[in-house]
């Protein structure tokens, strides 16, 4: 059992979360967001409340042999990258997307003359973080991290509003200065980390809209990898996690690795080289689902959905959020509190 310090700080964190939900339901999501990111006394106790939990709990749970389903999601991340890059798997995605290409007929002429580029060993690896918090990555020495969030936690760390980052076109210069990112440039990253990041934003369309800028950040056959809480079995939220996976399709990304962890799903979802290649995986796919009777036909940007976005609150909830954590919230907030690393 977590310590009540642990429990605490998990459940401040998810009230915030809840806060802004309420919000975002009174007042509409983008009014309710650009009002939370001027609240700066709650970012900074946010921020400093996510550093503890990382830093003097997740870490403990991490190498404490008693706590056997506790894994570090940095670990998680680092290991999917060095797979991916330095171990083969890159070769391997390439020759998949190859494959379904030949399968939905869509011209491969133009991603083979590009192998050599997509398939390069990078002596290191351009990495968005974002929500970084303190920037956990940047003991890594192959990452060349760019940590960002809206209430950073170490100097490290960028300010930035990454929901309305804006995306350059190639062959733009960023004008980033003070401290804050405000806008980058298309194609400029092999990584782009949601740990934790998604579940804060109050709306399914905001979730989208940060996804499909990660996909913009990419280089062709980069990766983004989100790693998402919950500490239900592996079944319970399939459904949620395929919706993800067809929303993201829609952004050219396609779901490369999964594992369902005690209190996660961590995910790993490649940008495809050939633009129209996800689309066509989408629409045999979802081909597929109305075979059976299942309708995906929602907006792409209506399927980036949480539990948390289907409850009812209260007038109740409305009076006294911090003391009335819903079932959603508080189940998140357990997983908080048991997580790992950072």
């Amino acid at each position: 059992m977590a310590e009540k310090k642990h429990k605490d700080l998990a459940s401040a964190i998810k009230n915030v979360h809840q806060t802004l939900r309420l919000e975002a339901r009174k007042v509409g999501e983008e009014k309710a967001w650009l009002e939370h990111c001027g609240k700066t006394d709650v970012l900074q106790n946010y921020a400093k409340a996510m550093r503890q939990l990382a830093t003097e709990f997740w870490e403990k749970n991490a190498i404490d042999e008693q706590n056997k389903g506790a894994v570090s999601r940095v670990q998680w991340t680092v290991e999917q990258c060095e797979k991916y890059f330095f171990m083969g798997g890159s070769l391997d995605a390439f020759n998949k997307e190859i494959s379904l290409c030949r399968k939905f007929n869509v011209e491969t002429n133009e991603i083979a003359k590009s192998l050599h580029g997509i398939l390069r060993v990078p002596q290191n690896l351009k990495v968005l973080d974002v929500g970084s918090c303190y920037n956990p990555f940047q003991k890594f020495s192959k990452f060349d991290v760019v940590a960002v969030d809206i209430a950073p936690a170490s100097n490290d760390v960028y300010e930035c509003d990454f929901l309305n980052l804006k995306v350059l076109e190639k062959g733009d210069t960023s004008q980033n200065a003070g401290g804050k990112i405000a806008e980058l440039v298309e194609g400029s990253f092999d990584v782009v980390v949601f740990s934790l990041l998604l579940e804060y934003f109050p709306s399914c369309k905001q979730r989208y809209t940060c996804c499909s800028k990660a996909s913009k950040l990419l280089a062709p056959a980069g990766i983004l990898c989100i790693i998402t809480p919950d500490s239900k079995h592996a079944t319970a939220n399939s459904g949620i996690m395929k919706r993800w996976r067809y929303a993201l399709a829609n952004e050219g990304l396609l779901r490369i690795e999964y594992d369902k962890l005690p209190h996660l799903h961590c995910m790993v979802f490649r940008k495809c080289v050939h633009p129209l290649l996800a689309k066509e995986w989408l629409s045999s796919s979802l081909s597929t689902e109305n075979r059976k009777g299942k309708n995906f036909s929602d907006p792409p940007e209506e399927l980036m959905v949480i539990p948390q976005d289907f409850q009812c609150y209260s007038e109740k909830d409305e009076r006294n959020v911090v003391d009335d954590v819903r079932e959603e919230d508080e189940a998140i907030a357990s997983a908080f509190a048991d997580l790992p690393e950072l």
